[in-house]
């Protein structure tokens, strides 16, 4: 049976018709991971919603060395990799009001570059270390895509950044080990969080000033 009905497959195709370049899927999975095979299923039929896509299957124990290559860790996973790899991240299976946002970063990805705001451009020359951001979501929150798709456009127009969004639901363990008790909950480098909606600007000084720091 498809997860994505008829009618949502026209609107997607409207929204990925805003695409300008190659976008790859990359899906990890492993043996025994209950949410994979839906990631995997998800990502082939949206791949059969626009030329411009592609999906690949990885398994992390058979192919550790493309796991290691994209920072794989946990599954089920998906990396969008266009012109280069961006450093764009999903963990667990994009669904309910994080659906949308996937599907908003398959365009950004494409063209290689995303929609911010002049301080924030100006921001980003200021980080001169690497950042990864974790922003923890579920399903079910409205205001998650906003923050995920903001560290998105961050990793998309900064080579030193790499954002991951990450299903709570699916990684109870690593959520209890961030105190994530509501959502969403953005993590820097392990250290800097934020709690909530954070506007672009300051979501990015903080950032940049906890890069800088060596945070």
């Amino acid at each position: 049976m498809p997860i994505i009905g008829e009618k949502e497959q026209q609107q997607i195709r409207e929204m990925l018709q805003g695409m300008s370049g190659p976008v790859s899927m990359l899906v990890f999975t492993q043996e025994g991971c209950a949410a994979c095979a839906q990631t995997q299923q998800l990502v082939t039929e949206l791949a059969a919603l626009s030329d411009h896509l592609s999906a690949t299957i990885h398994d992390i124990q058979a192919e550790p060395a493309q796991a290691e290559r994209y920072g794989i860790d946990k599954v089920p996973a998906i990396a969008l990799v266009g012109q280069k790899d961006y450093g764009v991240r999903f963990f667990g299976l994009p669904t309910g009001y994080e659906f949308g946002a996937f599907v908003e970063d398959l365009v950004d990805v494409s063209r290689g570059a995303a929609a911010l705001g002049k301080k924030t451009q100006e921001y980003l020359a200021q980080i001169t270390r690497p950042v990864r951001i974790q922003v923890f979501t579920t399903p079910i929150c409205p205001v998650c895509p906003n923050m995920v798709r903001t560290a998105h456009k961050l990793a998309i127009e900064s080579d030193l950044i790499r954002a991951e969004g990450i299903d709570a639901t699916e990684f109870g363990e690593l959520a209890e080990k961030y105190g994530v008790q509501s959502v969403p909950r953005t993590i820097v480098n392990e250290k800097l969080i934020f709690d909530g909606l954070i506007p672009e600007g300051k979501f990015l000084l903080e950032i940049a000033k906890a890069a800088n720091q060596g945070g």
